[in-house]
């Protein structure tokens, strides 16, 4: 993990956040109307106990990088959440779990170039043999600590950024009683970019920034056609499987091409939404671990 980069190009552009106001939490009233017409929901508090290949969900071949190049192949902790993390999005973290307290001390032993984790989706709802159970995509996101601030208790508020993409090969026990798995790193080409569609997703990122809100409404749209496709997917309220078909996306070009599509609907969807009865958003339990 030595060659990550501590200051990528695409760490200012942040995870969005919703600002207060009328329209304070239309991206997660949009998430929750689209899951009434059927769309995959999933709990963000759940992280598998167990290990194996039982756990790990791959997506369909229209999902998976089928351009992107291995850069490295090597073994990293891993930190399953109930989202997805793309490079350079921000994701703060409250470690209070026993396993992810020994995490955050491991990596705190190590350089600081090399203190970093892999953050993969969980993905649940999928029937093996005669019941349930919990599965991991099979794409991921190198998770970089850029801040940590301790408490007497061994509680952790850590501050990370995403830095690259991975594809998990194997999952593996250890004597950690966290997961660990063997990655295959992924760069991110850019492939043949179409201006018009280039040109269409920066307009219609910027009006959706208006609809939503974001803390970032006012900083510049990036112009380079890779930082532009993670910032859109960083922004976008969208549901899991949709996240994890930007993050799989074996090109910018790809990317963006789907975020086009993906802008128009939301920001329809997201103007509609006034007229839609009142929304409480306290019926959402959020994990802050």
């Amino acid at each position: 993990l030595s060659d990550i980069a501590k200051d990528g190009a695409y760490c200012r552009h942040r995870c969005s956040h919703i600002k207060s106001g009328p329209r304070q939490h239309l991206g997660i009233a949009a998430a929750r109307w689209r899951a009434h017409a059927g769309a995959t929901q999933v709990n963000a508090g759940d992280h598998p106990e167990s290990v194996g290949g039982s756990i790990l969900n791959r997506p369909s071949a229209a999902c998976r990088p089928t351009v992107g190049k291995v850069t490295s192949t090597t073994r990293i902790p891993l930190f399953p959440l109930g989202t997805s993390l793309v490079p350079g999005a921000l994701m703060p973290l409250h470690i209070f779990e026993p396993r992810y307290r020994r995490l955050v001390t491991d990596l705190q032993r190590l350089n600081p170039e090399d203190q970093a984790f892999g953050v993969v989706a969980i993905r649940r709802g999928r029937e093996v043999g005669t019941g349930s159970a919990t599965a991991l995509y099979d794409i991921g996101c190198l998770a970089a600590l850029r801040d940590i601030q301790p408490y007497p208790d061994g509680r952790f508020d850590i501050a990370t950024v995403g830095t690259r993409r991975f594809t998990v090969k194997q999952l593996h026990e250890s004597r950690a009683p966290y997961l660990q798995a063997d990655v295959e790193f992924l760069d991110d080409d850019t492939g043949q970019i179409d201006q018009a569609v280039l040109n269409a997703v920066s307009r219609r990122f910027a009006q959706y920034r208006q609809v939503v809100r974001t803390e970032d409404g006012d900083s510049p749209i990036p112009g380079d056609p890779s930082a532009l496709s993670w910032a859109v997917a960083s922004a976008m309220v969208l549901d899991l499987d949709e996240k994890q078909r930007l993050l799989a996306c074996a090109t910018a070009a790809e990317r963006l091409s789907q975020e086009r599509d993906l802008l128009v609907r939301e920001t329809a969807l997201l103007e509609e939404l006034p007229s839609l009865p009142v929304f409480d958003a306290r019926q959402f339990t959020i994990s802050r671990n």
